[in-house]
């Protein structure tokens, strides 16, 4: 069994913090525009939920489970005090310790804005299915939903060996970035981040440096590999199943 709180890196909590705050203060304001994509303008608060990929006011997180080992779906939640967590249907997901409200005397060089105002909750699953996760801090209550699907032990095993030993294998390009793992991959769904890895596809994220919402599209749309549905699905057992980790991409 991992310890997820020693798992839990500053250089995590500064980048989502960054994310949300460039986000915030460019509230209304158009961006600048990627090499590879569009941006878009966009509006953000920081209350609430919150995360790294554009969901709108509804905020949906992914994770797995697989009987063996641990899943953790780190969420962000933005109030003045550490907020009072609840699940729909306990049977499907628990809370991890206690919320973590970061400090400046955690993380050295977080904004002043958001001093004490990150809570970071982190959402054991217990087994598949669908629950709501509801989060109260003072006059803030926000539910989102989270998801869990049902994975194996021998998925993880193969999509190790698929990331790790491919050919190409994943780590072959990506192994200095610490992204492919449950703190930035927690918003998004098995399939969309299949369609970015293997197929090609383009993806909409929130800057970190000015808060516009950038369209990125890896290799300029030709991230494409050969993957077999075995793969595929051990693929995100394996990434859903990683410790927690950041770097911002």
């Amino acid at each position: 069994m991992r310890d997820f709180d020693k798992a839990i890196k500053a250089s995590f909590v500064v980048g989502i913090c960054a994310a949300a705050l460039a986000a915030g203060c460019s509230a209304g304001d158009a961006g600048g525009q990627t090499d590879d994509g569009v941006t878009k303008e966009t509006s953000i608060s920081l209350e609430g939920f919150e995360s790294f990929h554009p969901q709108g006011d509804a905020k949906t997180y992914y994770t797995g489970y697989d009987g063996t080992n641990d899943y953790v779906a780190p969420v962000a939640f933005f109030a003045d005090t550490p907020p009072k967590v609840s699940f729909g249907d306990p049977s499907v997901a628990e809370l991890q310790g206690k919320p973590l409200t970061i400090t400046k005397a955690m993380v050295e060089n977080l904004p002043d804005a958001l001093d004490g105002k990150l809570q970071l909750i982190l959402v054991k699953s217990k087994k598949a299915g669908e629950t709501t996760i509801t989060a109260t801090s003072g006059k803030v209550t926000q539910k989102a939903t989270l998801k869990v699907t049902q994975y194996s032990d021998a998925d993880v095993a193969l999509g190790q060996q698929r990331y790790e030993e491919g050919s190409p294998s994943c780590g072959s390009c990506h192994a200095k970035m610490a992204v492919h793992n449950p703190t930035v991959l927690v918003d998004l769904s098995d399939e969309t981040i299949l369609g970015i890895a293997v197929d090609g596809k383009s993806i909409e994220k929130i800057s970190t440096e000015t808060g516009a919402i950038e369209t990125l599209k890896p290799n300029s749309g030709a991230h494409k590999w050969k993957v077999t549905k075995e793969e595929r699905t051990g693929l995100m057992a394996y990434l859903r199943s990683r410790s927690l980790m950041f770097q911002l991409p």
